[in-house]
């Protein structure tokens, strides 16, 4: 930065000097001054260049974060309450046992609690976050039927 500003002086002299020197009516002879020597470029390191994103798009590419995930409720009756938890699960993931969607109760940071549709068998409990289908194990009914 400093020799950035030397620089500038330093031109801004030699300009300012050659003018006067060139003035109308003064037979003075102009003498150039010695032109500053550049640093030699090749020895520097080059920057590195900015990564480049593809033609036409300005948005910047998805990062997919890894989604941890816990089933808190394996077995419970019709109607209950089941949890899962993990972390990294989105703004709206959607809750499926055995293939049907779910209400959510309650989402409580990295909790979330769905009512077990009443007339559920159970089965595979699915969370889609982010367009993503992850199976997080499975529940099974218990009570009377």
């Amino acid at each position: 930065m400093r020799n950035a500003i030397f620089c500038s002086i330093a031109l801004a002299l030699a300009l300012a000097s050659s003018a006067i020197a060139q003035a109308p009516g003064d037979k003075r002879e102009v003498v150039e001054k010695p032109k500053p020597v550049e640093k030699d470029k090749s020895a520097q390191k080059p920057a590195d260049p900015a990564p480049k994103t593809p033609a036409g798009s300005a948005k910047t590419a998805k990062v997919v974060e890894p989604v941890t995930c816990t089933l808190l409720t394996k077995e419970a009756p019709r109607g209950g309450r089941l949890e899962v938890e993990g972390e990294k699960l989105g703004k709206s993931p959607v809750v499926k046992i055995g293939g049907k969607v779910t209400r959510i109760i309650e989402r409580p940071g990295d909790k979330i609690a769905v009512q077990i549709p009443p007339k559920s068998d159970g089965g595979a409990v699915v969370v889609r976050v982010n367009g993503d289908d992850i199976a997080w194990g499975t529940l099974t009914i218990i009570g009377l039927d």
